[in-house]
């Protein structure tokens, strides 16, 4: 509150002064103008902050990007043991995951059966 009410007075051609003056002048207390500027200038100054940090991140991971690129060109791969990430590749042998084309079959075949759906009971000798 301090600052948005030193910022009007202490610039006033800006635009949240400006802001400031319009709301009092259409007949809104003092304190509830100042208050609606502070978020305004809270507003301001986060959108100022989030585009410094959105431009030092792009930058750092550019540089990164940079320093890794050409991995697979130069021969490096997951399994190699010079590669830096601690996730081990997954064997292609051991894996209990469904192919695309068994989960997509079997979509296709229970669309088709709907709701008609055949249950198996086993039956008692």
């Amino acid at each position: 509150m301090t600052a948005a009410r030193n910022f009007v007075l202490y610039n006033p051609d800006s635009h949240l002064a400006g802001y400031h003056r319009n709301l009092v002048k259409r007949g809104m207390s003092s304190l509830e103008a100042t208050r609606r500027v502070a978020r305004a200038l809270v507003r301001v100054i986060y959108r100022t902050l989030s585009v410094v940090v959105a431009q030092d991140t792009h930058t750092s991971a550019s540089t990164q990007k940079k320093e890794g690129e050409g991995d697979m060109a130069s021969g490096l791969t997951r399994s190699d043991p010079s590669h830096t990430s601690n996730i081990s590749p997954s064997s292609l042998r051991t894996s209990k995951t469904r192919g695309t084309k068994a989960v997509k079959g079997l979509a296709a075949q229970t669309a088709r059966e709907g709701s008609r759906r055949k249950t198996i009971s086993k039956k008692s000798a």
